[in-house]
């Protein structure tokens, strides 16, 4: 199914096998690249891998998510503003992650089914 996938001009799809029990779902292989350099760097080492990881053969289905429109700011807190203000480093950096994160931490298991691990405020859910 996966080559014929390949075949479909401009579409990028992986087909896999949904696992039979419950837990983490998607490709079993990802790689995270991080750098302090610019996109262009980071772009021409990720193009890089992927060819090279394409030339060994042992891949089915390639992607990098490296996306320019994913915008990226630099937050300056004022910590005597903050403390005057009655707030602590912990208070803003909850709020930021309530706002910013996605929530989802992890998955945990119980009585045989898989939970994914959300985190609000300070403290842990399920």
């Amino acid at each position: 199914m996966q080559k014929q996938l390949g075949t479909i001009a401009g579409v990028q799809a992986a087909a896999f096998q949904v696992p039979p029990l419950p837990g983490p779902r998607g490709l079993g292989v990802q790689f995270v690249i991080e750098t302090t350099e610019s996109f262009e760097q980071l772009n021409t080492v990720a193009q890089n891998v992927m060819d090279a990881a394409l030339k060994s053969g042992s891949f089915v289905y390639l992607d990098s998510n490296l996306k320019y429109d994913e915008p990226q700011t630099q937050i300056v807190i004022d910590r005597d503003k903050a403390a005057g203000m009655g707030l602590t480093m912990s208070d803003i950096g909850n709020s930021l992650t309530a706002m910013l994160g996605g929530g989802y931490v992890n998955y945990f298991s119980l009585s045989g089914r898989a939970y994914q691990v959300i985190r609000r405020s300070s403290r842990w859910t399920a």
